[in-house]
C-alpha cells in the first residue's frame, strides 16, 4: 500500500480561493432568484423556489470541503500564507474594497432611483438586489484578483514589454 502524497499548500490555497469565488457567485445568483420571485407567480414561482434551494446547496457543497482543507493548512509549518500581510489576506482585502465600492455606488443609485420611481416594489426586493451586487462583485473581484496573483507568481518579467 502506498501512502497518499500530501497536497501541495499552493494547490490547496488555489482550490480554496476558487471555491470561495464560485460560492459567492452562487449565493449572488440565489439572491437574484429571490428578487425575481417578487414578480413571479404560479409554476415559475415554484421553479424559482427550487432554484434557490439548489443554488444554496451547491454553494455549501463547494465551500465545506475547501474550507476544511484550508483550515487544516494552519497546522502545517508553511502557514506563512496566514500572516496579516500574506497574499491570500491581501486578495481578500482588495476584493472586499472593490465589492464595498460597487455596493456603495449601487446604494447611491438606488437611493436616487427610489425617491420618485419604483415606490410600489417591496423593500425586500431592493435588499436582495443589493446582496446580489455585493456578493457578485466580491466574488468576481476575488476570482479575478486570485487569477492575477496566480499568474504574477510565475511571471519573472522576462520577455514582457512595458
Amino acid at each position: 500500500m502506498s501512502k497518499k502524497k500530501p497536497e501541495p499548500i499552493a494547490e490547496v490555497l488555489d482550490k480554496f480561493m476558487h471555491a470561495v469565488a464560485i460560492a459567492l457567485l452562487l449565493f449572488s445568483l440565489k439572491f437574484a432568484t429571490s428578487a425575481a420571485m417578487h414578480f413571479a407567480d404560479g409554476s415559475l414561482l415554484n421553479i424559482l423556489d427550487w432554484t434557490e434551494i439548489v443554488l444554496t446547496g451547491l454553494a455549501v457543497i463547494i465551500l465545506i470541503p475547501a474550507g476544511f482543507r484550508f483550515k487544516l493548512l494552519k497546522y502545517k509549518p508553511e502557514h506563512r500564507f496566514f500572516e496579516p500581510n500574506g497574499y491570500v489576506i491581501d486578495i481578500f482585502r482588495r476584493s472586499f474594497e472593490k465589492g464595498f465600492s460597487i455596493t456603495f455606488l449601487m446604494l447611491v443609485i438606488l437611493d436616487v432611483a427610489t425617491k420618485r420611481h419604483f415606490t410600489e416594489i417591496p423593500t425586500a426586493f431592493f435588499i436582495e438586489i443589493i446582496l446580489v451586487v455585493m456578493l457578485g462583485s466580491f466574488g468576481i473581484a476575488f476570482f479575478l484578483l486570485s487569477h492575477r496573483a496566480d499568474t504574477d507568481l510565475f511571471d519573472d518579467g522576462e520577455g514582457v514589454e512595458k
